[in-house]
């Protein structure tokens, strides 16, 4: 299922969309919290992952992170996608239901994420 973006997420989300000769193939959204900046959703296109393009948007993601001055980065992660999160620095915590989905809640300290 490939996730939707409407447009009052991209004004209030701080989205950031990936693209390849014009045509959106990844993009990420966060989400302000009291604590924490909330990684919302970060997607990457099936045919183009493996190729960088989650890296690409993990690095301007902790670009942006800082620029917001957060310290912490926290995600509700779909079980797939735990392996990046933990390769890019991110803590495994515990698991979280989310309206029925199992999700790994995670959390990581800018400075201490890859860049």
């Amino acid at each position: 299922m490939t996730p939707k973006l409407t447009a009052e997420d991209i004004a209030s989300r701080h989205a950031t969309v990936a693209e390849k000769d014009g045509v959106p193939i990844g993009f990420y959204t966060l989400n302000g919290h009291e604590d924490y900046l909330g990684i919302g959703l970060l997607f990457v296109d099936r045919p183009f992952i493996g190729t960088g393009v989650g890296r690409l948007l993990w690095s301007h993601l902790i670009q942006r992170a800082v620029a917001l001055d957060a310290r912490l980065l926290g995600v509700g992660a779909e079980p797939r996608a735990e392996g990046f999160y933990q390769r890019m620095g991110m803590v495994t915590r515990h698991e979280i239901d989310h309206n029925g989905e199992r999700l790994i809640w995670m959390t990581g300290e800018i400075g201490k994420v890859v860049t």
